[in-house]
C-alpha cells in the first residue's frame, strides 16, 4: 500500500529575548508531521534586518536582536526528509535587563508644634532649664557609597568558514552601569574549536570599547555552531559572564586536477590557475607557426 506524503505543519512561534543577547529559540517544539516518525528540521531562517539568526545542528535557532530592539519577527522553514516542506513565523518580544534597584530619595517633613496653653489651675510652665537644650552638631552626617554594580555583558555572534579562523573583541558591546573601564580576564574552551587571545588576557580598554581580542578556528572538518564563554570585570569585585556564539559553514571543496592528453600521447598537467606542457605537445606548439614545415 502506498502512502501519500504529507507536508509537515509549522506553527507561529512567540518568544521573549533579552536585547543583544544570545538566546536559544526550539522552534520545532510545537510543529509535528502527518507521517508519524518522519523527523523534522529547520531548512531555511529569513530575518527582518532587527536581529541576526543561525540555525542550530539540533534544529533550534540562536537568536541575537540588535541593541534599542524592542519586538522583531522573522519567518523559518521545515522540512522532512522527503524533501516537503512548511513555513511559520516567530516573535520575539526583547526585553532590557533589569538595571540595579535605585536608592530611595530621603523626604523631609517638617514638624511643628502648636503652641501649648496651660489649663485652668495649674502652673504655668516655667523658664527652661539652665543646662538647656542638648548641644546638636551641624555636620553633615557621612553617606554610605553606592554598591558597585556588575557589567552588562552582550551575547556575541559571528561566523566563520571551516579551515579559516576569525578575531572578534567579545567586551566591545558590554557595558558597565557605573562607567569602569572592563577587562577581560578569561576565555572558556569551545567544544569544536580553540581561542585564543591577542595580545592576552588582561587588556584594560574603556568601557563600551574593545577589552582584548579573541580569535576562534574550527577543528578540521567540523561545521556546525559552536559556543564558548569569556568573563569580564570592571575592577571593583564586579564581574559578568557572556557566551559568544560561531556558527562554522563547510569550506567548497576545489575542482580536481585532472590530466589532460594531448597530441602524441603527451599530457596537460593542471595545478591551480597554472597550466603546464610536457613533452612533445609543446614544442608541438612551439612550431604551430603559418606555412610549411617539417617536424625535427
Amino acid at each position: 500500500m502506498l502512502v501519500r506524503n504529507a507536508p509537515p505543519v509549522a506553527v507561529d512561534d512567540v518568544f521573549a529575548a533579552q536585547e543583544a543577547t544570545a538566546t536559544i529559540l526550539d522552534v520545532l517544539a510545537n510543529d509535528h508531521d502527518p507521517n508519524t516518525g518522519q523527523p523534522l528540521t529547520v531548512t531555511e531562517v529569513r530575518t527582518s534586518g532587527n536581529g541576526t539568526a543561525i540555525i542550530d545542528t539540533g534544529g533550534t535557532i540562536t537568536y541575537v536582536s540588535r541593541p534599542g530592539v524592542s519586538s522583531d519577527s522573522f519567518t523559518y522553514t521545515v522540512g522532512d526528509d522527503m524533501g516537503r516542506t512548511d513555513t511559520a513565523s516567530v516573535t520575539v518580544h526583547v526585553y532590557r535587563p533589569s538595571p540595579a534597584g535605585p536608592t530611595s530619595p530621603s523626604v523631609t517633613v517638617p514638624v511643628s508644634s502648636p503652641p501649648v496653653s496651660p489649663s485652668p489651675g495649674l502652673p504655668s510652665p516655667g523658664p527652661p532649664s539652665p543646662a538647656g537644650p542638648p548641644p546638636t552638631s551641624d555636620s553633615p552626617r557621612p553617606s554610605s557609597p553606592a554598591p558597585n554594580r556588575p557589567p552588562l555583558v552582550t551575547g556575541d555572534l559571528t561566523a566563520v568558514t571551516a579551515g579559516e579562523e576569525v578575531t572578534l573583541w567579545p567586551a566591545g558591546n558590554d557595558t558597565d552601569p557605573d562607567g569602569y573601564d572592563l577587562t577581560l580576564v578569561s576565555v572558556g574552551r569551545p567544544a569544536h574549536g580553540r581561542v585564543h587571545t591577542r595580545p592576552g588576557p588582561g587588556i584594560v580598554a574603556a568601557a563600551g570599547e574593545g577589552a582584548g581580542a579573541v580569535t576562534y578556528v574550527p577543528d578540521r572538518g567540523y561545521a556546525g555552531v559552536d559556543r564558548f564563554t569569556y568573563t569580564i570585570t570592571d575592577g571593583r569585585g564586579g564581574t559578568a559572564t557572556g557566551t559568544i556564539t560561531v556558527q562554522v559553514t563547510a569550506a567548497r571543496p576545489e575542482p580536481p586536477d585532472l590530466p589532460v592528453s594531448g597530441p602524441d600521447g603527451d599530457s596537460i598537467a593542471r595545478v591551480g590557475a597554472l597550466v603546464v606542457l610536457t613533452g612533445v605537445f609543446l614544442r608541438w606548439l612551439t612550431d604551430a607557426r603559418p606555412g610549411r614545415h617539417r617536424r625535427r
